[in-house]
């Protein structure tokens, strides 16, 4: 159904787009908006139109809700009735550029995507302060949708028009009107909500309608052909060229798109509208088509698909405040407060309540005297610290959190006493990787409780996991969901255990980077294959850089847990003999001043089979294997571990192990994650390839019993037909 709310008041429509999902405008969202727009079209009383958002998601668009728009378009399905097809936003943007009336928009929050580009066809647009607008279609390998590379370069000029759309700039309200967006700021207000989009007092609403009202009676200053930013030919050119030279090669597939982009906006200056936005529409067609964009995709719908997580269909709290309880809290409250958060600090006697706070406040004048924060902001987040041994104060926040305590009674009593002290609209969330949601839900009483881990090590911060309890309600787990999105995490779900996916995929990777040094690959060898493939850090530096010691713990963890096969004992010695990583000084790397230099003594001695190992090494003839091959054993072993957890329930879908491998291992998201790229690489190759593989190692790479019955069935690791 149509989010759209519409009233009129002095000759004046007034539109609304209420609640959108993050995924973005749907095609009955579209359809709803052009019904409105061609009745407005034919309303010859009509002074003219004002649309804008209302509710806390803002005018944001991730341009994901309409799976049909991102099949290249030879693909797309066909509707039965053609005049049942909900029109495009290119569409949408034509039919407001051509209203007989005048259009404003309100723009007002995240104002992002498609939406943004609906306001470059408006005949004038307010910006309420507080506004971030981005134009976001490159972050998924794709030219924007709606006429942005047409329209904002004639706005702003080409440098200005390219770093949006490529650079990633997002424009605030003084911003939007230094480009040309916006005609006017006007200072934060209150907001349009759901239950009154249209009250009086709405930051800009007042504003929107004077506008409309003047451009209506003075058809002249109706900007349809806004031009400044191509005044000087010269400049243009100039700037177009420097952009084709400073392009860079990034993320593989990207620069295909920006050289695309540039060359749209090139067309600005030189083609007419019409024949610019056509070049646009080719170049996004193309892009669909190509497997990184597809990646690219997947991964970003993944991440705002509100199924993935169980049970679906909560709301969270929209205040930003949260309590945290315990001196192992602290590490959480740092990252709440540097989220923005109001954190209530929570200790049950003032010993411990000191103790948290000097940890807390230590950390952050670290932080400072390094140069990482402004003295400044440190006071800005201190100002938004309640801390209190007063447990009661949880009944009037909407989430607690119980921050990692590791004393299984201490856990049990905190748990009981924040079950009593909540108050009925308090969500209750414990911070825990390993523990078993149920069993901490009838040991605490807390029926409806929810675990979230929330990694610390560099690569992982991305990532959240979540369990829920069998009692925990739909709002319950939106809480906590809501909690790690802001904190600035993916959340995935896992059975039963928060951890479960983030460890089983780690351990994998541990025992696999094991079976390759025990196969004669180097450290550096194998750091430098993933590298080249994007990964954000080779995993022998990341182990050496969090802890052999941790990372062989909690492998065995998981090994224990009956979640992945053990590992082959190699790291386990080097974590035995002290080798531990940066820390100690050598690991699989020599660590001089904090830096990796070479291979240690010890691991280059396993690697040529000098020394005993947990494992048999190959033959002494038997050449390891190169860039390609470790890329590939690596890639299988995760497509494997991934195929397991999703036949064993662990994983909901498939999705979820690529968001954990992606945000939890540092896999580039080009790749779309090891099951999207098993997927598209083909099932019955990939089953091939791990008959081949499982000669080497059976626990790693033998096919799993799911994969045989995808490919004998038909169907996809997505769910649906091949």
């Amino acid at each position: 159904m149509s989010r759209l709310l519409q009233a009129r008041r002095r000759g004046i429509l007034l539109l609304a787009l209420a609640d959108l999902p993050a995924a973005g405008l749907g095609p009955d969202d579209r359809a709803g908006l052009a019904r409105a727009l061609q009745d407005a079209a034919t309303d010859t009383g009509l002074v003219g139109v004002v649309l804008g958002p209302a509710g806390p998601a803002g005018f944001a668009d991730a341009g994901l809700a309409d799976p049909d728009a991102l099949r290249p378009p030879a693909t797309r399905r066909r509707r039965a009735d053609a005049e049942d097809t909900p029109p495009t936003l290119a569409e949408l943007a034509e039919m407001i550029e051509a209203m007989p009336c005048p259009v404003v928009l309100r723009l007002a929050g995240r104002v992002t995507g498609g939406l943004a580009e609906l306001a470059l066809a408006a005949d004038g647009c307010i910006a309420v302060e507080g506004l971030s607008l981005a134009f976001t279609d490159t972050a998924l390998g794709l030219p924007p949708a709606a006429g942005a590379t047409q329209r904002l370069p004639r706005r702003c000029g080409a440098r200005q028009a390219l770093d949006c759309l490529l650079g990633g700039a997002t424009l605030d309200a003084a911003g939007a009107v230094a480009a040309g967006i916006a005609d006017l700021s006007v200072r934060r207000g209150p907001a349009a909500t759901a239950a009154h989009p249209f009250h009086d007092t709405v930051a800009g609403l007042p504003e929107a309608m004077a506008l409309a009202a003047e451009l209506a009676v003075t058809p002249e200053l109706r900007p349809l052909d806004r031009n400044a930013g191509l005044a000087d030919p010269s400049a243009y050119l100039a700037e177009i060229a420097q952009a084709r030279s400073a392009l860079s090669s990034g993320e593989q597939g990207k620069d295909t798109v920006a050289l695309r982009v540039i060359d749209c906006v090139e067309a600005a200056l030189i083609l007419s509208l019409e024949a610019g936005l056509g070049m646009e529409r080719a170049a996004r067609a193309d892009a669909l088509a190509t497997p990184a964009t597809r990646a690219l995709i997947h991964v970003a719908r993944a991440e705002v698909d509100p199924a993935r997580l169980r049970p679906s269909g909560g709301t969270a709290s929209a205040r930003g405040e949260v309590a945290v309880i315990g001196v192992a809290g602290v590490p959480l409250v740092a990252e709440a407060l540097a989220a923005g958060l109001a954190v209530t600090l929570v200790e049950v006697d003032q010993g411990g309540l000191d103790t948290a706070l000097g940890a807390l406040v230590d950390g952050l004048d670290a932080e400072v005297l390094a140069g990482r924060l402004a003295a400044e902001e440190r006071d800005r987040r201190l100002a938004r610290l309640a801390p209190t041994t007063r447990l009661e104060r949880l009944g009037a926040v909407p989430l607690a959190v119980e921050g990692g305590e590791t004393d299984p009674d201490l856990v049990r009593e905190l748990l009981r006493a924040m079950a009593v002290a909540a108050g009925t609209d308090t969500r209750c969330v414990r911070i825990d990787a390993t523990g078993d949601v149920d069993r901490l839900a009838r040991e605490g009483a807390q029926p409806a409780l929810v675990t979230l881990d929330l990694p610390r090590d560099i690569e992982a911060r991305g990532l959240a996991g979540l369990a829920a309890a069998p009692g925990a309600t739909p709002d319950a787990v939106a809480a906590a969901a809501g909690f790690a999105r802001r904190l600035g995490r993916h959340v995935v779900q896992g059975a039963g255990v928060a951890g479960r996916l983030r460890l089983t995929l780690s351990a994998t990777l541990a025992r696999t980077v094991e079976r390759l040094l025990l196969s004669g690959a180097t450290p550096e060898a194998i750091d430098a294959s993933l590298r080249a493939a994007g990964w954000r850090t080779g995993p022998c530096l990341r182990f050496d850089r969090d802890g052999l010691d941790r990372v062989t713990a909690q492998a065995a963890a998981a090994s224990a847990a009956g979640w992945a096969h053990p590992g082959l004992g190699f790291l386990e010695t080097l974590a035995e003999v002290g080798q531990t990583g940066r820390a100690a000084g050598a690991g699989l790397y020599d660590w001089a001043g904090g830096q990796p230099g070479g291979v240690t003594p010890l691991v280059l001695r396993a690697i040529s089979g000098g020394t005993e190992a947990a494992a048999p090494t190959p033959d002494a003839g038997e050449a390891p294997p190169d860039a390609a091959g470790i890329r590939d054993r690596i890639e299988a072993a995760l497509a494997v571990a991934g195929l397991r957890a999703v036949a064993s329930g662990a994983a909901g879908q498939a999705a979820d192990i690529d968001l954990v491998a992606i945000h939890g291992l540092g896999l580039p998201r080009i790749s779309g994650g090891p099951m999207h790229a098993a997927g598209q690489g083909g099932l019955v190759r990939l089953q091939s390839r791990l008959r081949a593989l499982a000669a080497e190692d059976p626990e790693l790479w033998t096919p799993p019993p799911l994969l045989a019955d995808l490919i004998k069935t038909g169907r996809t690791l997505e769910g649906g037909a091949a």
